[in-house]
Formats: structure tokens, sequence, C-alpha cells
């Protein structure tokens, strides 16, 4: 059982003021399963209900792999990685996912982790390249493991199953939606079932039919919204990209985020909406799941979710926890309404969404920039703010937040201080590490 004291920590580390009631079932439980489904909206704390019920299995003393956890995307491993470092339990944690040489994985597998979390695929490979061996694993956890089905990874988590040792000591699901069924290769042995509901009464729905086309029926609702965080789901990355263009020429600075953009460029435009760099995501479905994002008032459907898991999905991005949200649907006069959305108060305008607003690059005051050192470097959060206080002489009350990779640093600066910034800094040093000064936003 997890230890009490851990709990304090754990809260104060993922700055949560209480358990909510799924995870306190998995405490009052006390491991007394062997596997484990964990049924809930996303964002509303699945990641630390299974951290609860594998972390008492996991000695950060033993030099052995004792904990896999996979996941269905590179953004989640990502984020999932930083997480656990942040609760400093002392776990030696490593992430595994497509996008840098086997090679790498290798050397970092030279250092044996107690926990390592990966996509099904990355896995499987290193498993049949005899580079990863699990013998001692006792913890398993499938995170998102409908989306993992549903991406077709299905094959990949049958052959890693297969690989494992059969007496593994826990075995834990987690999902979004309702499972009709279990898969054959998950055990039914021991089996517990924890569902949490209670999003939709936190969500109000608003359903607009656009009179004109929806690039400028989804300008005016923006300058109309009293919100402040906003996902703009679209179904293709064209689309995405199209939207970006039309609303950064009104004026109106909007990150894209979809699966043909390169790592690193969707990791920045996550990274500068953490950062309050700016206050507009364009998304495809890739972002309706697991990921690290600001508590958001507003979901928009710029294109209608093609089914109802899409639609839960994309929902709860908002309404997260015990917060309230938003969610507006925008059709066009082509476009064909879902029969599941037909029960919605179709309306011609918004009533209830009237407050002003406006979300101009210039009214975003944190800009972020990236340094070419990082965790690798051994540098630190007092490392980065100390350059920028005692060197570049730039006020901690306009340093925001500070988000560490292994190879890079991003760091939100209030935006007047970013011209001289760039200007004075494009080559610097942090505790004797040569680095470059790279602006991400715009200014």
């Amino acid at each position: 059982m997890m230890e009490t004291d851990l709990i304090p920590q754990l809260l104060k580390k993922m700055n949560i003021d209480a358990l909510n009631p799924m995870q306190e079932q998995v405490i009052e439980k006390g491991g007394n399963y062997k596997t484990l489904i964990l049924e809930s909206p996303t964002g509303s704390g699945k990641s630390l209900a299974f951290l609860l019920a594998i972390l008492p299995l996991i000695d950060a003393t033993e030099k052995k792999l004792q904990g896999l956890i996979l996941v269905p995307t590179r953004e989640l491993a990502i984020q999932l990685e930083g997480v656990i470092q942040q609760c400093g339990l002392g776990l030696k944690v490593h992430a595994f996912y497509g996008g840098y040489s086997g090679q790498e994985d290798q050397r970092r597998l030279k250092h044996t982790p107690s926990l390592l979390i990966g996509t099904p695929g990355r896995i499987s490979s290193l498993i049949e390249q005899e580079h990863l061996k699990a013998a001692d694993l006792k913890a398993l956890v499938l995170d998102e493991y409908d989306k993992m089905l549903e991406l077709g990874f299905e094959e990949e988590m049958i052959y890693i199953l297969d690989q494992l040792p059969q007496d593994i000591n826990r075995q834990v699901l987690t999902s979004a939606t309702h499972l009709e069924k279990l898969p054959p290769f998950i055990s039914r042995d021991g089996l517990e079932v924890l569902q949490l509901e209670g999003q939709e009464q936190r969500l109000t729905k608003f359903a607009l039919k656009c009179q004109d086309d929806k690039a400028s029926c989804i300008s005016d609702l923006l300058h109309l919204s009293g919100r402040q965080n906003i996902i703009v789901f679209c179904s293709f990355k064209e689309d995405v990209n199209a939207l970006c263009e039309r609303l950064g020429s009104e004026g109106l600075e909007a990150l894209p985020f979809h699966g043909d953009m390169e790592q690193i460029h969707r990791e920045e435009s996550l990274i500068q909406f953490r950062h309050e760099s700016s206050r507009i995501l364009i998304a495809s479905d890739l972002a309706a799941r697991g990921l690290d994002v600001p508590e958001l008032d507003l979901v928009i459907h710029y294109q209608l979710p093609l089914s109802e898991n899409s639609d839960t999905h994309r929902n709860g991005r908002t309404a997260r926890m015990n917060a309230k949200g938003a969610v507006v649907y925008l059709a066009g006069k082509n476009d064909k309404i879902p029969t599941f959305l037909n029960d919605l108060n179709w309306q011609k305008e918004l009533r209830g969404l009237d407050q002003p607003f406006n979300t101009r690059v210039e009214d975003c005051q944190m800009g972020t920039v990236r340094i070419t050192a990082g965790r690798k470097d051994k540098i630190s959060k007092g490392d980065i703010v100390g350059f920028f206080t005692k060197v570049a002489q730039i006020p901690s009350n306009a340093i925001g937040a500070i988000t560490l990779r292994p190879k890079a640093t991003y760091i939100a600066i209030d935006r007047k201080y970013l011209p001289n910034l760039a200007k004075q800094y494009g080559s610097l040093k942090i505790k004797k590490k040569a680095a470059r000064l790279y602006l991400i936003s715009k200014i």
C-alpha cells in the first residue's frame, strides 16, 4: 500500500490540493487486485491514480527495470517523464519514443531505469533487438489504452505482453471512454474497475450555425469570447495551417499542432501555450488526448467531431477535475451535423459569450525563448533565473515559467525585454556552458 507520508509530497509536487474520489479508491483498495482499469474523462487525474497503484511496487534502490508504462504518443511519454521526475521520488525514469537514433536508446539503457515510459512501436523494437530486458518487471501500465488500439498498436501491444514475465504483480489500463470488452491479451485475474464521472455537469455547450464562412465566424467568436485559454479543433492538418494563417493575418496569434509537424515544432507550440505566450492552439485530434496544457476555458470545434469518442476526448481538454468549461460547436452551411449532436440547441448567434475579448499578440504579456542547454548540462532553473536577473538585468517578476528539457531550456519572459535580449545575448554562457539563445515567440 502507498505510504501515506508520500501522498502529501505527490500532491504538492503535482500542484493538486487533494485526491479525487477515483484516486482515493486506489489508495483504499490497498493493492488487493492484479488488473486495474481506470475509466474517466481526459484531465481527471488518471496519471496520478495509476502512479498511486504502481509506485508501492517499485524500489528505487534496485538497479533493474520494475515498471513499464506504454503510451500512444511521444508527447504523452515526454509529459509523463517530466511529471514523475517532478515528483522527486528518486526514481530513475526514461522515456523512449520515435525521433532519435537507436544508438541513443542503447546508450540510455546502459543505466537501467526503475521505470520506463514508451510508445508501443519503440518498446517492441527495443525488445525485438534484445536491448530491453524485463525479467524483473513488477508493474505494467497501458495508458490511454483505447487510443493505442485506435492508432493500430494492437499487434505491438500483444508482442510486448508476450515477452513480459507472466507473473507481473499488477497491470493498469486507463481509458477516457467506457470499455465494452477487454482485449484477450489482458488478464482478468483479480480484476478491479474504477470509474470517475461528472464532467458533463461542469460543461456548458453552445452550438452555432455559421451564416458566413466559418473562418469569419471563428474570428468573430474569438473577439467576443470572454475566455482566456482556447483550443480550436480541426479534423485535417491542412485546415490547422490555413486557419492559423487566416487568424494571423488578422492579428490573432494562434499556434498550430498536428502530426505532420516536426517533433520539436509540436513541442514548442505546446510549451508556448503552457507559458501563456499565446492563448490559442489550433490543433488536430492529436491534441485531444493526454497532453499537458493549461486549464482551458473554451474548446471550439471548428470542424465537428466525427464520432462520440472524438467528441468526448476533445471536450476533455476543458472542465477538468473540478473546474468549469465551455464548448462551442461550429457548423457551416454545407456541414452535416452528426446524429449525436442533434439534441444541441443550434442557433444563429451565440448568446452568453458576449464579453469583450481579444487575443492579439501584444496582449500576451509573456514571450518564450529557447536556450541550447538543459538538464544534461546540469543546468537548473536557479541557474537560468540567475543568468537573466544578474547578467541580463531582467527583473525576476518579468520571468515566468521555465521548462527544462535534456538539451534545451525554454523560458517565458516579458515581451518588452525580448528585442534587446535577442540582440545582446545570441551567444551566452551559463555555468561555463556555451549556449545560444533563440526567440520562439513573435515580437
